[in-house]
């Protein structure tokens, strides 16, 4: 679904016209192609790690408060609430964990073991709790 001819939100947010340039292959416009720039002088300036960094962070925080979210719809016997917010969580903890494992592996340090067995545990389902 792209934006509506005459709609000015992508001088907003910006969001949904650069989602559709993005799926299209095209130059990001506005207030979309001012963050590019940013981002890319940062990446410049600082590197891929600092971005990796940024973004596992940010991505942990929205998934945390997912994590609250689905312990309240609990409490409510909200199923329709729950199984939403589930899903939600559920992305977002996958791709935080793959930015984590990028980001150990370019900056060359060993894991926390807790951390290791929370991605082991991603990675093989409910397996992870299994007895061997």
């Amino acid at each position: 679904m792209g934006a509506k001819q005459g709609n000015q939100s992508h001088l907003i947010h910006g969001g949904a016209a650069a989602r559709v340039a993005l799926t299209k292959g095209a130059e990001f416009k506005g207030v979309a192609r001012d963050m590019e720039k940013q981002i890319q002088a940062e990446y410049d300036t600082k590197g891929p790690p600092e971005l990796l960094k940024r973004s596992a962070i940010r991505i942990h925080t929205v998934a945390e408060l997912y994590w609250s979210a689905i312990l309240g719809a609990t409490e409510e016997g909200n199923m329709a609430k729950f199984e939403s917010y589930v899903k939600t969580y559920g992305w977002l903890a996958s791709a935080g964990a793959r930015l984590l494992t990028e980001l150990i592996k370019q900056e060359g340090k060993e894991p926390h073991r807790n951390a290791l067995d929370v991605l082991n545990s991603l990675q093989r389902g409910n397996d992870a709790d299994k007895p061997d």
